[in-house]
């Protein structure tokens, strides 16, 4: 059963209403060009607007174009939550490159393991995390590093918050305090001789902007690489095209745009390089003209005081984020007024889905699954007797529930299998390993994903906690 479409604003003050580009890089010029003024982008104090993250959008693309690289290529990205990691991002994606996001504190063994893996021609990194070059093997060099130096930020307190310690500064209301950030990783800041082209990301921001009639992508263009999966031995990197990433927004324009473009304020609270942050604050967030705010990292006194300078209408992070909020309004009688939840809410979580909805109102939550699905998105409304569900797919999205062994046998409504998704979002399989895509990925479109479900006669979807849990 289809979701009911949400109340729309007037179709003039709505993108949806309008014909959007196929592609990740029009479409931000799309929003960009419309909301130039606005602030894009906010991270401890700083603020960019759309304008001016246009522009050093494309004065980083010509960047790259003058340091080599070209469409097709694999730039990999190891940055901390940043705006220049925002920018670097879409500057990658603008010449028709591919990027691929690593955490800036993704272990030396397997960020090797995955440089080995996709063989990326550039990489743009924090000079902190130069070390982790040094170990690589010849072949999985890159021939271009792009140095940026780490961003400024307020000093680590002395004690990490607890979540009592948290509770009690909610109760002083004292609104100060401050953002709690891990030291860098600690390491030489060089790199053998044996490496190619160096430049700073800041030298590259002085470039002349790429000229506006340079090319997009076409949709089937690949734009990322995702590395979620894989073991201690292999790497699997999902494909996402600029299509996978358009169909996302273009979905949630239509179904969840319950607000004009231009006139919300979001949190980013999950990392850039995860598929949620790709999804949301990297994509769909820029694309509706939002002005999202970054968190270095989740900190409970400085989401505190963020809520009340500039309460967000979407908020996007794990259920820690949840639970804590969810504690927060119970203890103060104040719940943040958020119309979009955006959570990779997992199995073992979905019961406290129904706990966390009453104590905040949400009048939805939409839950994920994993870079393989796409970001399948699922529509919770209030759903009394249903508290294990995670609502029904939106529009687009086909799911089936199929034996735990056959996967070509589809079982009938209330009976437990493993759930598999299809739509426009889904992936296109892993770089350069067609068994590992064939044992998930079906001929037809269909992702084989690795939660047990089960899909009662109104088209709820209920994931079923597996034996570990």
């Amino acid at each position: 059963m289809a979701p009911a479409k949400p109340h729309s604003h007037d179709p003039a003050h709505r993108l949806s209403a309008r014909p959007l580009p196929l592609n990740a890089s029009e479409l931000l010029d799309f929003a960009i060009a419309h909301f130039r003024s606005r602030t894009a982008l906010e991270m401890t104090g700083t603020r960019v607007s759309y304008g001016q993250l246009g522009r050093r959008i494309r004065c980083l693309a010509q960047g790259l174009l003058d340091s080599g690289i070209r469409a097709g290529d694999r730039v990999a990205i190891v940055l901390p939550m940043s705006i220049d990691a925002v920018i670097a991002f879409h500057a990658v994606l603008r010449i028709g490159a591919i990027a691929v996001q690593h955490s800036d504190r993704e272990p030396m063994m397997r960020l090797s393991r995955e440089f080995a893996d996709y063989s990326p021609v550039a990489v743009i990194i924090a000079e902190y995390r130069l070390n982790a070059l040094a170990g690589l093997d010849e072949e999985a060099r890159p021939k271009t590093v792009i140095t940026v130096q780490a961003p400024e930020l307020p000093k680590q307190a002395p004690r990490r918050l607890t979540f009592t310690g948290a509770l009690a500064e909610i109760a002083k209301a004292s609104g100060k305090g401050v953002m709690r950030v891990a030291a860098p990783p600690k390491g030489p800041a060089q790199l053998p001789l044996s490496f190619g082209t160096r430049a700073k990301l800041k030298d590259l921001l002085g470039s002349a902007p790429l000229p506006l009639d340079y090319p997009y992508p076409e949709p089937n263009d690949l734009a990322a690489l995702v590395y979620e999966g894989g073991t201690r031995t292999s790497a699997l990197g999902a494909m996402i095209t600029h299509g996978n990433l358009t169909a996302l927004a273009h979905q949630s324009l239509e179904y969840l745009e319950t607000a004009p473009a231009g006139t919300e304020t979001g949190y980013a609270l999950w990392p850039l390089h995860s598929t949620i942050g790709i999804a949301d604050t990297l994509t769909t967030s820029l694309f509706y003209g939002r002005h999202t705010i970054l968190f270095p990292r989740f900190d409970h006194s400085a989401l505190v005081r963020a809520l009340k300078k500039n309460p967000p209408s979407v908020i996007s992070g794990d259920t820690e984020v949840f639970r804590f909020l969810a504690e927060y309004a119970r203890t103060t009688g104040k719940a943040p007024m958020i119309r979009l939840a955006l959570s990779p809410i997992r199995r073992e979580h979905t019961p406290n889905l129904r706990d966390w909805a009453r104590d905040l109102g949400w009048p939805l939550v939409v839950s994920f699954d994993g870079a393989e699905a796409g970001v399948a998105l699922f529509l919770r409304t209030s759903v009394e007797g249903r508290e294990h569900t995670v609502g029904t797919p939106l529009p687009s999205i086909e799911v089936r529930v199929v034996d735990v062994h056959d996967r070509g046998h589809v079982v009938g409504p209330g009976t437990v299998g493993k759930l598999m998704i299809k739509g426009p979002r889904v992936f296109h399989g892993y770089w350069k390993k067609p068994d590992e895509t064939t044992s998930v990925l079906s001929a037809d479109g269909w992702v084989l994903t690795s939660s047990l479900a089960s899909i009662d006669t109104d088209g709820y979807v209920t994931l079923i906690p597996s034996p570990e849990h």
